[in-house]
């Protein structure tokens, strides 16, 4: 593994918990299939600066999970990217492209089986702009059109 730092979140309600795990992998393909394996027991891995493809369609893929890559369409490579874990069986995420298309972010919302409760989950490569005249970073750009 990378000497980056590896993130272990719990997300925990009234009825569920889900294990999440971020990294930035700075783009590195190893690094990936390293920490994919070392955490098949988690429920959802999210990335940022992920190794994908130029076509921007394709990153690396694992068969204990699933792949949730958002901006095929962008001209754009997505810098984000999310693994959701197959064997879990107890909620359901769904990619949310009507609330942020940009390259820098991913939405997804968890549905509890059984639940009411939803909780929004954004997976965010926090780049300073490239544009001349600002220096906003992707959480101040994007978060604010919640």
């Amino acid at each position: 593994m990378s000497d980056t730092l590896i993130s272990f979140i719990n997300i925990t309600t009234s009825t569920f918990k889900i294990q999440i795990v971020q990294h930035n992998y700075i783009k590195n393909v190893n690094v990936m299939h390293s920490l994919l394996n070392s955490t098949m027991n988690k429920d959802i891995v999210l990335i940022q600066e992920s190794w994908i493809f130029k076509d921007n369609k394709i990153t690396v893929l694992h068969s204990t999970f699933t792949t949730l890559l958002s901006s095929s369409s962008l001209d754009v490579k997505s810098q984000t990217v999310i693994f959701i874990n197959k064997n879990r069986q107890n909620f359901v995420c769904t990619l949310r492209l009507n609330i942020f298309m940009n390259s820098d972010l991913q939405t997804i919302t968890i549905s509890i089986n059984n639940s009411s409760e939803i909780v929004l989950l954004l997976n965010i490569y926090n780049e300073k702009s490239q544009e001349e005249d600002s220096d906003l970073w992707t959480v101040k750009r994007k978060l604010k059109d919640i």
